[in-house]
């Protein structure tokens, strides 16, 4: 099984890393060159048309038949010579020619051809889904447009995959879906997006210690008990869980659990969990103003701020949010998280 991964920014170079980290073989497609040090395949514009590809047109000429993994981190597996990318980056035009049988669809929620093959185009990123199974969809409201203008058999489907990796089960909650991935040499991958995660928290149990609440569609991988970084207090919300996972946090343990960190639910944290501080990279809401005067609640890990934690190096309940943006990470590298809470 190998991955094409197409982009240069931040995201693309993290699931590279990650993926090479974990035996995969991978291929960077970029408009530029670009400096990852690592000793995966880096394909440039001077190398497009070994591949087949063309970018000096600004189009896709070949797509080669592959399991392709796009820059949110979700592996799809494409029934034909489909291909997924960030369009935020690459937009409509590069698609313009991939492939006769794989129109783009702008503007568009969910298209059912003939039950044979889904399109999806979601998301402000306008990521592009064609394949027998959809695997990654970023918004609820849209997940569950999907999922029920499918037939009851496909909602229940159990995907096999070719790969000796395992397989992936979906299965409906109240007010959401989840998924779970089983694997012979991990542990387990298990998603849950929902929108009421303090309800669902409670409704589906791993092994009596896994609960993941996950607002977006992300698989998030767990490793095995011997690897573990953190207690099991720790607390990650939102898409945070695909950042600190990708940011060197994937081994993380079952013990981890992610929710929405909202203002309630944090103050529930402070009060009933125990939870000394938390970390936070913008403003939810009004509701936690009182812990930031109370100097238990810090907006950015700003410098000022990094030095802060150093010095609570000893406590023992957090909780930590990293927010969406890769551009806040920029200040604290993976080694120093490692350090303070390693």
């Amino acid at each position: 099984m190998s991955f094409l991964i197409i982009g240069n920014d931040l995201d693309a170079l993290i699931l590279g890393r990650y993926l090479k980290d974990h035996g995969w073989p991978i291929t960077f497609l970029s408009k530029q060159r670009f400096d990852y040090k690592s000793d995966c395949e880096l394909v440039n514009p001077e190398q497009f048309k070994e591949l087949g590809f063309d970018f000096q047109k600004g189009l896709l000429t070949r797509i080669i038949s592959m399991e392709v993994i796009d820059l949110f981190g979700n592996v799809f597996e494409t029934q034909t010579n489909t291909i997924l990318v960030n369009m935020s980056t690459y937009k409509n035009d590069l698609f313009k020619s991939i492939s006769k049988d794989c129109k783009i669809y702008e503007n568009a929620t969910f298209i059912d051809k003939n039950n044979e093959n889904i399109f999806i185009q979601h998301g402000e990123h306008g990521t592009l889904i064609k394949s027998k199974y959809v695997v990654g969809i970023d918004d609820i409201s849209l997940a569950k447009t999907v999922f029920e203008s499918l037939t009851k058999k496909c909602i229940k489907a159990t995907v096999e995959r070719k790969s000796e990796k395992g397989k992936l089960t979906l299965k409906f909650l109240e007010t959401g879906y989840i998924w779970v991935v089983n694997y012979s040499d991990r542990v387990a991958e298990l998603c849950v997006v929902s929108e009421n995660p303090e309800k669902d928290l409670s409704d589906f149990m791993f092994e009596n210690e896994l609960k993941i609440i996950y607002k977006r569609g992300f698989l998030i991988p767990f490793f095995k008990k011997d690897r573990i970084l953190f207690n099991k207090n720790v607390y990650l919300s939102g898409a945070s869980a695909l950042t600190a996972n990708n940011l060197n946090f994937y081994n993380l343990t079952l013990k981890l659990r992610f929710v929405q960190l909202t203002g309630k639910f944090c103050h529930e944290l402070m009060t009933k969990k125990n939870v000394s501080y938390v970390f936070l990279t913008k403003n939810f809401d009004e509701e936690l103003h009182k812990y930031e005067k109370q100097g238990k609640l810090f907006w950015s890990l700003s410098k000022e701020k990094k030095n802060e934690m150093i010095h609570k190096m000893s406590f023992k309940n957090f909780a930590l949010d990293f927010g969406t943006a890769f551009d806040s990470l920029s200040i604290i590298s993976p080694y120093k998280i490692k350090l303070l809470f390693g």
